[in-house]
């Protein structure tokens, strides 16, 4: 190996060396989200009181009607500001849901996603499990109503016809 190669692979190592470290300790820019089947009256009280009561974070500020909480939380000597956002949407299944975005600002996002999963944990708690209607269920409804409708109709012309 000559010496301008080796000073090439000294270079080279070196570089990501000092990459790696930034690339490990930088912290989310995003937000972090995640849709909840439960609908935002049954989920705005329980994010406020699950912010406050069950990780005793500060609310700095809150907005019922936009559907966001301001909060500031201690960790070690730092004092950290984040916001959690719900804002209505509809999911999969078409029921009333909120979509959760939480934001902390200087905090990695796994630390967003976990207090998104233990939100969703307590609406669980509190509320129960989403009720999940059937596709089929759903059919047979809409059918239902169609069926009822010619039924009155049919009914109603053999009255005419008597």
């Amino acid at each position: 190996m000559t010496a301008m190669s080796r000073l090439l692979q000294i270079l080279v190592l070196s570089a990501l060396a000092l990459a790696i470290p930034l690339t490990a300790t930088q912290v989310a820019s995003a937000k972090a989200s995640r849709v909840a089947s439960y609908p935002m009256d049954k989920a705005w009280p329980t994010a406020v009181r699950f912010l406050r009561i069950d990780l005793g974070y500060t609310i700095v500020e809150r907005d019922a009607e936009a559907g966001y909480v301001i909060f500031e939380y201690k960790k070690a000597d730092n004092t950290y500001r984040g916001s959690l956002e719900l804002v209505t949407t509809t999911d999969y299944a078409d029921r009333d849901s909120v979509k959760i975005l939480v934001e902390i600002t200087d905090r990695p996002e796994y630390e967003e996603a976990w207090v998104i999963e233990k939100m969703i944990e307590r609406l669980r708690e509190d509320l129960g499990q989403p009720v999940y209607k059937s596709g089929k269920q759903k059919k047979k409804d809409k059918g239902k109503g169609k069926k009822d409708a010619d039924k009155q109709k049919k009914d109603g012309a053999q009255a005419e016809t008597k």
